[in-house]
């Protein structure tokens, strides 16, 4: 009785094999319609647990916030209200004036957004660079206080719908 030979791990396959796979087909591209009813999902609560397919990745990245607007505007009169003088309260502030398009330059990278307002992709960054300082993964850690730093992070993940926990109490 013979035992079929196991799979050779893809550590030791020849390049040449790899490369002469078959790719998978890809995703077609979201419509509009498409987009909208997944930003629609994204905003509602729970939303922030969808694993994003590719291509509604691909969407998302290259929109502006995709939080909902009223949402996003009632975040900046909290900031207003908590002006407390803490970090925490300043990251958010600067990252919520960075996606309304009131600041020109990221709060944590300082690169100007391609577009008038910065894209989901822009906002991952910021939020990314906060972590990597924050875990201590980063080559150049950043000079910010580690309050600022979660303050301007978990807005960005806010924003772009991937925490469904907004960084401060939203005024009714």
């Amino acid at each position: 009785m013979t035992h079929p030979k196991p799979p050779r791990p893809a550590w030791l396959t020849p390049v040449s094999e790899l490369l002469a796979a078959p790719m998978p087909p890809m995703e077609p591209p979201l419509t509009t319609e498409q987009g909208l009813a997944l930003v629609r999902m994204l905003n509602t609560p729970g939303g922030a647990s969808h694993v994003l397919s590719p291509s509604e990745h691909e969407f998302v990245c290259a929109q502006p916030a995709i939080r909902d607007h009223v949402l996003v505007q009632r975040l900046a009169e909290a900031v207003i209200v908590e002006e407390d003088g803490s970090a925490f309260v300043e990251g958010v502030r600067r990252a919520v004036a960075y996606a309304q398009g009131r600041e020109r330059h990221g709060p944590l990278s300082g690169r100007s957004p391609r577009t008038v307002l910065p894209l989901c992709s822009d906002l991952d960054l910021e939020a990314d660079l906060a972590e990597e300082t924050l875990s201590g993964r980063a080559d150049t850690p950043l000079a910010h206080p580690r309050d600022l730093l979660t303050g301007v992070e978990h807005t960005c993940l806010w924003l772009t719908c991937r925490t469904d926990e907004p960084p401060l109490r939203l005024p009714q």
